[in-house]
């Protein structure tokens, strides 16, 4: 390593990690941002594959940061020479499922939301950042629980099962997020609660989807208005999930903040910025699996209203994406800001870019949100960082 690549690395840790308090309570999470970054650094200096990793996503994140195009070539260069390394170290089976290649990949990952040409068509339709996801996924399957809850596995668990949630809620995939060598390992955090809430929301679309086939070809048949009705109780059960875990993770973040649980202009959206990054991501992937879920929910609902005459369904009027976008587009500002590390703008492009498809496609140009999206869009440089990432989310794949 010349002095130049110590002097990246360092860079890049420095504005990676929160700068802020980063878990104030177990009870909300139990990822260390600390201990992971230290764990990394450390299995970098004995792994070359993981080591390739850490170069490619240095130079790729900072010729982004710092706008330093030396930075660009040899960050494209260095990108192709990890994936060189990890194609190498994913064919040989002693290699394949160790924490090295699974920290590897995740770094990879990151890679693709701060490339240069991360908006381009070539990225939209090639889905790079997936397939590290789904190898992430594939890579936990293969190698057991055990291996999941020690140090390293077990933020690496939390951090792969937080990158799967927009894949697996738009594309119907329950298998990113039902593995059973991480799901369910260690639970007991507001974070693990939302998980398992989280888990059951794909299978719950694909019988929407199903369903909706079903009643375009099968519309006057009566034996499918009693699976029509069960459909959406579940649905509207799952909805209930979700609320509930809102109403408990206020009154957690009050009790961690000082505030009065009882006051009603406290909410959740008001609240959890006041407990730290962990708190606030978390609540970013509370909206984002909400709005996802809400917002496939209410079309399927609308075409079966459509569909079968006298099939009548109010959903509740909690249950509103436009309400889970607004608390994400927000929040934002309180997100996207040196403070919060380029870890916080990672995991929140998902929501945010998600949250900007929905109003770009529902056509609310003149709600007080798009004043607002315009706004960091033009000032904020992290969001700008991401920008073309986040033009490539679409709320439906």
């Amino acid at each position: 390593m010349t002095s130049w690549d110590i002097q990246t690395d360092d860079a890049f840790w420095s504005r990676w990690m929160p700068r802020t308090a980063a878990h104030p309570s177990r009870r909300t999470t139990s990822m260390n941002f600390a201990q992971h970054v230290t764990l990394l650094q450390s299995l970098a200096t004995r792994d070359r594959t993981l080591r390739a990793a850490m170069r490619a996503c240095s130079f790729t994140c900072l010729s982004g940061t710092q706008d330093e195009s030396n930075l660009r070539l040899p960050s494209m260069r260095l990108y192709g020479k990890a994936l060189q390394e990890m194609n190498r170290a994913l064919h040989n089976h002693a290699q394949m499922t160790s924490d090295a290649v699974l920290a590897a990949c995740r770094l990879l990952a990151i890679c693709e939301i701060f490339r240069p040409d991360a908006g381009t068509a070539r990225f939209q339709r090639g889905g790079n950042r997936q397939i590290h996801v789904e190898a992430m996924s594939r890579i936990f399957q293969l190698r057991g629980a055990e291996f999941t809850t020690q140090r390293l596995g077990h933020s690496l668990r939390g951090i792969v099962r937080c990158l799967a949630i927009r894949i697996a809620i738009t594309q119907n995939r329950p298998d990113l997020l039902l593995t059973g060598s991480w799901h369910n390992v260690l639970p007991g955090t507001l974070e693990d609660e939302l998980f398992e809430i989280i888990c059951r929301v794909p299978s719950l679309l694909q019988r929407q989807d199903v369903v909706s086939k079903r009643a375009k070809v099968d519309d006057a048949s009566d034996n499918l208005d009693p699976i029509i009705r069960g459909l959406i109780d579940d649905s509207v059960e799952e909805a209930r999930a979700f609320q509930k875990w809102e109403q408990k993770a206020r009154t957690i973040c009050c009790e961690l903040s000082g505030q009065n649980v009882q006051d009603k202009n406290v909410t959740f959206l008001s609240v959890s910025p006041a407990c730290g990054v962990s708190m606030l991501l978390t609540a970013n992937r509370y909206w984002l699996a909400s709005l996802l879920f809400s917002f496939r929910t209410e079309q399927t609902v609308a075409l079966l209203s459509e569909l079968r005459t006298g099939t009548s369904v109010a959903l509740p009027s909690w249950f509103n994406p436009r309400h889970f976008a607004s608390s994400i587009i927000r929040v934002a500002p309180l997100v996207f800001r040196p403070e919060m590390g380029l870890w916080a703008v990672e995991q929140a492009s998902d929501a945010l870019g998600s949250a900007m498809s929905y109003f770009a496609i529902s056509g609310r140009s003149t709600d007080p949100e798009m004043d607002l999206l315009k706004t960091l869009q033009s000032s904020n440089k992290f969001v700008q960082l991401v920008s073309g990432y986040m033009s490539s989310i679409s709320m439906s794949d």
